[in-house]
């Protein structure tokens, strides 16, 4: 059995060889190792069998001499003693597992080692292009690191064409584009014409008088020092001061002021001042970016930034000052000392005058629009106050409790609730009652519609009324007066 053993590991070194030399291609030194293999197997077949017939002429022997030493049956000598000589038996065990696997072994090993070293010596130098000998360590990584990695494709190049033959490949989103907007540049243009605004007034109280002190913000509208704030601001003041980014104060007086959109225009003794620029309100859409700036708290320093976006469009509230009308609402901080400050896209344009928050609100303040503002003050400028229209009624909105108290054929409009028998609105035949839904083909769905939309024209423009009485569509020419005070 040991020398089958001896034979097998020939064999299985002999097949690895015979690997080895296909794997580099064959030719006469596979044939020369080939033989030399044989003539190798052919002298272990011959060692093993000289070692085997050893063996058992050896064990022959001892059998033999064991027969000799055991007595015959006829004689009855006593039985030996423990110390006699071991019996026969033993010797076989122990000897021959050292005859037969002692010898051999040193052989077989150097047999292999030889054959090896033949082959070895005998392979010629591998070329560039020649495979590599097999060796019992993981397969080569350098044909594998060399190729691209399969799944390294798809994240950078998207391998699927389009239907149409060209390629969906999309150029990665540039650093810009991932970038917040940086308003640090807008702010460098429109910091220089920003101001502070204190003023103070005197109150009269039940035992003394006493002076009151407000801080606000405020915005130059021309070089030549007029500037726009909050009409509440100003009122009643007896003194105000101006502080320009620059570190000047100037003493200012009031222009105009306009208690129905809390603007007011101030002047101070300068010229050639930074002027801001207009934008247009009405292309403003909800979500667009805007930023507020002002005197917020009266904080020392440099007015307060703040950035938020367009939260809703046309926006009317009613505060203790009043109603107002055209509003943009944000989000962007307006804090107290903000009213009169601009609200700035960022193009750096002037889309709206800060002017109100809600105190029951979080994160909600108003801005009175530049589309509206704009026109009061060139108004107050120009003639110190703003000249509105008067169509000479009052109205309120149509609401679903309205149309079925009265049975009306709307469910929006402005139902006349008054009006006076020698305004513009009566002498064209409209009455108390009446539904209007629109001037000039445009809708007026409610009050806040309708003002604005009648503010937006000149004293002595002739407009279109569209109305109803009961079931009955009318339309009336109404010339508009100059509305008092």
């Amino acid at each position: 059995m040991t020398g089958m053993r001896h034979i097998t590991v020939l064999v299985l070194g002999c097949v690895l060889l015979t690997l080895a030399l296909s794997a580099c291609g064959g030719g006469p030194v596979e044939a020369e190792i080939q033989a030399t293999v044989e003539a190798r197997l052919n002298e272990e077949r011959v060692a093993e069998a000289t070692v085997e017939a050893k063996a058992e002429a050896m064990a022959k022997a001892m059998i033999g001499a064991t027969a000799q030493a055991v007595p015959t049956a006829t004689s009855a000598p006593p039985i030996p003693t423990p110390t006699h000589t071991p019996t026969p038996s033993a010797t076989p065990i122990t000897t021959t597992p050292e005859l037969l696997t002692a010898t051999p072994t040193p052989n077989v090993v150097a047999t292999v080692q030889a054959l090896v070293m033949a082959v070895l010596t005998a392979l010629p130098s591998p070329t560039p292009t020649s495979t590599p000998l097999p060796r019992p360590t993981p397969a080569p990584v350098a044909p594998v690191a060399a190729a691209p990695a399969p799944t390294a494709t798809p994240l950078a190049l998207p391998p699927t064409p389009a239907p149409s033959g060209e390629s969906t490949t999309q150029p990665p989103p540039s650093a810009a584009s991932r970038e917040e907007p940086s308003i640090a540049d807008v702010l460098d243009e429109v910091m220089p014409w920003v101001v502070s605004i204190s003023a103070e007034s005197q109150l009269t109280g039940l035992f003394y008088d006493f002076n009151e002190k407000v801080a606000g913000s405020g915005f130059v509208i021309r070089t030549d020092g007029h500037i726009v704030t909050s009409q509440h601001l100003v009122q009643g003041s007896t003194e105000i001061k101006v502080y320009l980014s620059d570190g000047k104060t100037y003493d200012a007086s009031v222009v105009g002021q306009d208690e129905l959109s809390d603007l007011a225009v101030i002047k101070i003794d300068a010229e050639g001042l930074p002027a801001a620029t207009f934008g247009n309100s009405d292309e403003l859409r909800v979500g667009d970016w805007v930023l507020s700036v002002g005197n917020a708290l009266a904080l020392k320093g440099s007015p307060t930034v703040t950035l938020g976006i367009v939260s809703g469009l046309d926006r009317t509230i009613t505060i203790e000052n009043g109603t107002y009308y055209g509003l943009i609402q944000t989000d962007a901080a307006i804090n107290k000392g903000n009213s009169g400050g601009p609200l700035i896209n960022l193009q750096g344009e002037v889309v709206g005058i800060n002017q109100a928050v809600l105190r029951d609100g979080t994160g909600m303040g108003f801005a009175l629009s530049s589309a509206v503002g704009g026109r009061h003050i060139r108004d107050l400028i120009d003639h110190s106050r703003v000249v509105r229209p008067l169509i000479g009624l009052t109205g309120a909105d149509v609401t679903p409790a309205i149309a079925n108290e009265f049975q009306l054929s709307v469910s929006h409009g402005i139902i006349v609730t008054s009006m006076p028998s020698n305004g513009p609105a009566y002498k064209e035949g409209i009455r108390a009652g009446d539904v209007i839904t629109g001037m000039d083909g445009q809708p007026t769905p409610d009050m806040s519609h309708f003002l604005l939309l009648l503010w937006s024209y000149e004293v002595g423009d002739r407009v279109q009324v569209e109305y109803l009485r009961g079931n009955e569509r009318l339309v009336a020419t109404v010339e508009l007066a100059r509305r008092p005070g």
